[in-house]
């Protein structure tokens, strides 16, 4: 006979979960992240973030301090031998294991036979998170570089698909190849291309060059980004016209080519979509590694020094492909009202807000088109490699598909 109060709910696993603990015998999704994540996720969509549906159920009761669902989670599971990730592994897409200490010895986590085992005593609660736990796990990915697309997990059957998201398919069974597309797609939207990794085999294409579909938003609402601003200054004397020097022969109208045109209102662009306090530009004068760029928040109280990327990946594969899934998280009021102070190289070069305009939800259905993508690319159209790069982000961007 059946349990009433227990809940065993098997998984299927899409992409590697990066452990910090991969060495632990019997590593494994942790019941530790997942039960908060399912918490909050049924506190806001189950209950509506409506203290008096869900108090009776807080562990404590109504007067309980933390909101802590009254059930308990473990994860039952099946893990093959971990594969350690090296500093500077450069078979990793998507994940930066040369940045530091946190990014170390790392390891990757493959499950068989997973499930997520729930006690609990409350039936209504029970009924509800039965109901709601197929939608979360389709929302919500687990461990390190969670909103890339690690740690994807979804109901082993009949699982719903992300709601309210764009997809593209990626033709290959691979996670790597998977990982190295979502990486090139997301240049082509946040940071830009100069040179690019053919995500089938993981080559370098040279020669490849964008400027990125954030740039263009800028662009076209008269907003100057960072890059430009930092490029002007005369640490970098001349960079600025070089690269006009190199592109301006390969644009149909080079005197409406965007990298060097001015708009009036200098702007932090990119970091909307994820906040980089310090970044290195190799090949621009500096320390040993390139220009060191710095950015700190000047609020007198809360400062902000990290802004995770607003938009969430969820790869799922599908017999021999995988779709992409992809989204939109709000960006709060308090960060698109910050100023940074910008520095070069410990040379402070000024202080620039946020573009606090920037509407990020317009920006993904009206600029990720075919017709943006191809104004901003450059390449030769007769070199093979670089060809299919641009037609492998064609496909995407003219397939991009939205689920309701």
């Amino acid at each position: 006979m059946s349990n009433p109060f227990q809940l065993t709910i098997p998984l299927k696993q899409h992409t590697p979960l990066i452990h910090f603990q991969h060495e632990q015998a019997g590593a494994t999704l942790r019941a530790t992240e997942v039960k908060p994540k399912l918490d909050k996720y049924l506190i806001e969509h189950a209950f509506d973030s409506d203290a008096s549906k869900y108090a009776r159920f807080l562990v404590g009761g109504k007067n309980a301090e933390h909101k802590a669902l009254d059930y308990k989670l473990s994860v039952k599971s099946a893990v093959h031998p971990p594969e350690a990730i090296k500093r500077g592994d450069r078979e990793m897409p998507m994940f930066f294991a040369n940045m530091g200490n946190d990014y170390q010895e790392r390891g990757l986590i493959w499950n068989d036979d997973i499930s997520l085992c729930i006690h609990c005593l409350h039936l209504e609660l029970r009924d509800l998170i039965a109901n709601c736990v197929g939608e979360f796990l389709a929302a919500t990915n687990f461990g390190m570089r969670s909103t890339k697309g690690f740690g994807s997990f979804t109901l082993a059957t009949n699982a719903p698909a992300p709601a309210n998201a764009y997809r593209f398919t990626v033709d290959s069974n691979d996670w790597k190849v998977v990982f190295r597309t979502i990486d090139l797609f997301y240049k082509s939207i946040r940071g830009g291309i100069n040179g690019a990794i053919k995500p089938q085999d993981g080559r370098y294409v040279k020669g490849f060059y964008m400027k990125p579909m954030i740039f263009q938003y800028a662009h076209e609402n008269q907003i100057k980004w960072e890059k430009k601003i930092i490029k002007e200054q005369n640490i970098f004397n001349g960079e600025v016209s070089r690269q006009k020097n190199d592109h301006e022969d390969k644009v149909e109208d080079p005197d409406n080519w965007p990298l060097w045109t001015n708009k009036p209102n200098g702007r932090i662009v990119r970091d909307l979509l994820g906040l980089s306090t310090e970044q290195t530009w190799k090949g621009y004068p500096g320390g040993q590694n390139g220009a060191t760029i710095t950015k700190e928040d000047i609020s007198i109280d809360a400062k902000i020094d990290r802004f995770a990327s607003p938009i969430i990946f969820k790869p799922i594969q599908v017999g021999p492909r995988f779709t992409v899934y992809f989204w939109a998280l709000p960006i709060p009021a308090a960060y698109l009202n910050a100023t940074f102070k910008i520095g070069v190289n410990n040379w402070e070069i000024g202080e620039f807000p946020i573009w606090d305009g920037f509407n990020i939800n317009h920006f993904l259905s009206e600029y990720l088109t075919k017709e943006k993508l191809e104004k901003a690319m450059q390449y030769d159209h007769l070199d093979r490699r670089q060809s299919g790069i641009a037609n492998l982000l064609l496909n995407i961007y003219s397939k991009l598909k939205i689920t309701t």
